[in-house]
């Protein structure tokens, strides 16, 4: 039997944590997992909130990532990473209001990214809000 090569699928991965530089241990099953994917055959790119002192778009370990910006100025970008969004919203419940803008703000990255490259699949690495936001991105 002779096995056709299989070209390179591509994954736009929607996460709301990711490490945010190199040595940062925010969400490493996310990076584990996009390494395996990769190790299978595919090319994947995040996408994750940015977090102050983060670069906006880089490769973190061989992996091409973009952050979008949900809130100005950066320093109020509070809704992810430490502890995790529901218990950071837990310990300041004004972030509350910012869950609009934050999900606005990724939709709007998901169809700015989906211009800028054509994707096979959009994994929504958590149902809300990236479920909701990758399904709107598709739409479009």
């Amino acid at each position: 039997m002779v096995r056709k090569r299989m070209t390179a699928k591509r994954i736009l991965c929607l996460t709301s944590t990711f490490p945010r530089w190199v040595q940062d241990s925010s969400a490493p099953f996310v990076l584990n997992l996009i390494h395996d994917l990769k190790k299978l055959g595919w090319q994947v790119d995040a996408l994750a909130p940015h977090a102050p002192g983060a670069a906006i778009e880089e490769v973190l370990h061989d992996i091409p990532t973009r952050r979008f910006q949900y809130f100005w100025p950066p320093e109020q970008q509070t809704l992810c990473y430490r502890s995790g969004a529901l218990i950071n919203l837990r310990k300041q419940p004004s972030d509350y209001l910012k869950l609009p803008v934050f999900v606005l703000a990724q939709i709007a990255a998901v169809l700015k990214q989906l211009r800028r490259k054509k994707y096979d699949i959009i994994h929504s690495h958590w149902l809300l809000p990236q479920g909701f936001s990758g399904t709107a991105g598709s739409l479009f």
